[in-house]
């Protein structure tokens, strides 16, 4: 009887214990899993799953100024990606390149809203072949954009816009083929325009009007016919022009008035063949003119004059038959001057008056002196 009476005992232990966890194990289920939050995923932190790589200055989350990134895959403009700079927005400078030119195609316009203190940015080596309307559009911390060394052919309106502390502006080395008016629009502290190494065959009149305190523009390796007055409308402030390696043929009247603070002036290796003699009007500021390596033949009399203050003038490497006193008399004064240098150059080269090489004053240091093919007038 004892034993029987044990046995029940256990079996119902044994039954309140089931019925124990399984009601336990039945409330279990029934509650709400709360989810975990994600891990924040840390842009400067090494993780070759991903489809960018970041240099920086600091691998701790909100602290890196500096990050060069490296383009590993291909990523879309809609790649979360670009949402994980959020873990660096005190970023300064950022950099992209990428290691295959298809893997980036767009500029990814977010990534700026993101990173409110960016100053400088910079996208190469990829396949970007358009900047859109607004894409660099009242960013008023960036104050340089590099796009060198992509693909670009068109840029649109308005793609550079209301940034009143950008001071630069690098798009060399892309396949640009013409600059339209109000491209660039209110940008009052540029003050460098580097668009060398396209294919830039016409700047539209007054492409550049918005650009008024522009002090540096680079042209040269391009593909440029005619420039008049009106394709450098506004240009008040420009102190440097550089249009070397282009196509060239004719410079006429005043063609550089919209530019009286120009003080070096490079048209070396274009088809120049004519040089009217109004065409330096208004340039009281110039100082250098580069014109070696074109066509030019003759010179007219006072082509100098509207450029009295020239000091350094290069003609080497012309089709030069003629040079006469009067070509470089608003200047001669200047050449006395020790740090001045003038240079000719000509196959044929004939001096029409005996006495342009002793034009100058003789208690000066400056001295002349020929050369095969060549004739200086350098300081001594």
């Amino acid at each position: 009887m004892k034993r029987l009476t044990w046995a029940l005992i256990q079996l119902l232990l044994l039954t309140s214990l089931f019925e124990t966890g399984f009601s336990v194990t039945t409330r279990s289920r029934g509650k709400k899993k709360v989810p975990k939050e994600p891990k924040e995923i840390n842009v400067c932190e090494v993780d070759v799953k991903q489809s960018l790589y970041c240099d920086c200055d600091s691998d701790k989350l909100r602290n890196a100024t500096d990050a060069k990134c490296l383009i590993l895959n291909e990523v879309r403009v809609d790649d979360p990606a670009w949402g994980h700079f959020t873990s660096q927005m005190y970023l300064q400078k950022l950099k992209f390149m990428a290691r295959m030119p298809n893997w980036l195609r767009q500029i990814p316009v977010q990534l700026f809203r993101q990173l409110i203190h960016l100053q400088v940015i910079t996208f190469q080596d990829a396949s970007i072949e358009e900047v859109k309307e607004y894409t660099f559009y009242n960013l008023s911390t960036i104050t340089e954009i590099n796009l060198s060394r992509n693909q670009i052919t068109t840029l649109k309106m308005h793609s550079f816009e209301n940034m009143k502390n950008l001071t630069a502006i690098y798009l060399d080395e892309n396949r640009i083929t013409e600059i339209n008016r109000d491209t660039f629009v209110n940008l009052p502290s540029l003050k460098s325009l580097h668009l060398s190494v396209n294919n830039i065959s016409t700047l539209h009149d007054k492409a550049f009007k918005h650009l008024t305190s522009l002090e540096e523009l680079e042209l040269f390796n391009n593909q440029i016919k005619v420039i008049t007055a009106d394709s450098f409308h506004g240009l008040r402030k420009l102190v440097t022009l550089d249009l070397r390696n282009n196509l060239i043929a004719m410079i006429g009247d005043r063609t550089f008035i919209e530019m009286p603070s120009l003080r070096e002036l490079e048209l070396d290796k274009n088809e120049i063949v004519y040089i009217s003699d109004k065409a330096l009007d208004g340039m009281k500021n110039l100082r250098k003119l580069r014109l070696s390596k074109n066509k030019l033949v003759t010179l007219e009399p006072d082509f100098l004059s509207g450029a009295p203050g020239v000091n350094f003038l290069d003609l080497k490497e012309n089709l030069m038959k003629t040079m006469t006193f009067d070509n470089i008399k608003p200047i001669v004064t200047n050449l006395y001057n020790s740090t001045s240098h003038f240079y000719l150059s000509g196959e044929s080269l004939s001096i029409k008056r005996p006495n342009l090489l002793h034009a100058f004053n003789p208690l000066t240091t400056v001295g002349a002196y020929w050369r095969p093919k060549h004739i200086g007038f350098p300081v001594l």
